[in-house]
């Protein structure tokens, strides 16, 4: 069946991305649906390991295809010394923020760094993606190409640096309204209010 990406959402969780029938909104800012974000850095693959590089036929349907990341890495990579320089106010006390999760040397021998994920607050997977920054950027932006004019509710651990970074360097120029950033209470405890 050819169907359509937002179909495809529908039918991996009907009650997130199925029609919504008789459902009224307090406000027009009330997110349509909820995501999480969140990486795994122990799924890893070292680049010793294996060469091989499956064409994009060969990717499951619930991972991005290289060609759907390209534009987001592009503009990754134009701001990469400025993330550096980005500093949220709570930057410096969570460790996924400023990539010290693992070791250098772990990082350079490693062709995937970790892999990402993001789930529907029904706790069903719907994408998976390799672990660098311009990954959560290219799933926000995948969903939203598929669900133009929705409200999206964004939880993970460090969405203020990810909210951040995307309003600073004008990532998700026309989308990014349309998002709702929040982050996991355990993270309140070194979050800067």
């Amino acid at each position: 069946l050819e169907l359509p990406v937002s179909d495809l959402y529908a039918d991996t969780c009907p009650q997130c991305f199925g029609p919504a029938i008789g459902e009224m909104k307090d406000s027009p800012t009330v997110p349509c649906f909820i995501v999480a974000l969140d990486a795994n850095f122990q799924q890893r693959h070292y680049t010793y390991s294996s060469r091989d590089s499956p064409t994009e036929a060969d990717y499951p349907s619930s991972f991005l295809h290289p060609s759907q990341i390209t534009k987001q890495e592009d503009l990754c990579k134009t701001t990469a010394a400025q993330v550096k320089d980005l500093k949220t106010a709570c930057s410096d006390s969570h460790t996924a923020a400023n990539d010290t999760c693992t070791s250098a040397s772990i990082r350079k021998a490693c062709d995937d760094s970790g892999l990402f994920g993001m789930t529907c607050w029904h706790d069903i997977p719907l994408k998976f993606i390799n672990s660098k920054l311009h990954y959560p950027v290219s799933i926000l932006s995948d969903l939203l190409h598929n669900h133009p004019d929705h409200q999206v509710g964004v939880l993970y651990d460090i969405g203020c640096h990810l909210e951040a970074h995307i309003k600073k360097h004008e990532l998700l120029p026309n989308d990014h309204d349309q998002l709702v950033f929040a982050t996991a209470v355990f993270h309140s405890y070194v979050h800067e209010w």
